[in-house]
């Protein structure tokens, strides 16, 4: 897979191979790895280079998703046991839920219905009020809270400067029905001809 790479030094800059365009504050997001594809849901998944939520988010934009949105415990532990770690690097995981647009008011950037959450114990917290914390990321393994439960944090790229957080893509390509056939146009226009003309 060749890395799509959006560059700050740019301005606004074009994604490489897909043409599309970013804002400057973009930084310079790459896809680490993937397509992954979950069988459960059908959906398209990539794993991003570090980077902060908005410059993430922004990207996966660009790719014809948004940060990922977790449905239920099943999505939740594939997307942490895809993710998190891959043998050398612990990750911590940038989702698609926040509170930026309203404090308090957590949402998907997806858009879609807030139906599942798996906050950590105590969490979202605002840092106990210190900081206004707007993002939610899943812990990393061995740092922070269980890898499977969700923190709320900063727009950075690594949690205190230690772990990095790298966000998850979700692209679900919902199926264009296929166009109906002349034949079939031709043939329904002939049977509803036929029909009036017999009950003259």
């Amino acid at each position: 897979m060749v890395p799509r790479k959006i560059s700050s030094a740019l301005g606004f800059a074009a994604i490489s191979s897909l043409g599309f365009m970013s804002s400057p504050d973009a930084g310079a997001v790459t896809i680490l790895s993937g397509p992954v594809l979950n069988q459960a849901n059908g959906h398209t998944y990539y794993l991003l280079t570090s980077d902060t939520w908005n410059a993430s988010n922004l990207f996966a934009q660009s790719l014809g998703g948004n940060l990922v949105t977790i449905n239920d415990v099943a999505e939740n532990a594939w997307v942490s046991d895809i993710f998190t770690a891959n043998g050398t690097v612990n990750r911590a995981l940038w989702i698609g839920l926040n509170d930026a647009a309203q404090e308090g008011t957590w949402t998907w950037a997806s858009g879609e219905p807030v139906n599942y959450l798996e906050w950590d114990s105590g969490q979202p917290n605002s840092a106990l009020g210190r900081f206004d914390e707007d993002y939610a990321h899943f812990w990393a393994p061995g740092y922070g809270g269980n890898r499977f439960k969700w923190n709320d944090y900063l727009d950075g790229s690594t949690l205190d400067g230690q772990v990095p957080l790298h966000g998850v893509v979700e692209i679900s390509l919902t199926p264009v029905p296929a166009p109906t056939p002349v034949w079939s146009i031709a043939a329904a226009l002939f049977s509803a001809l036929r029909i009036r003309a017999a009950r003259r």
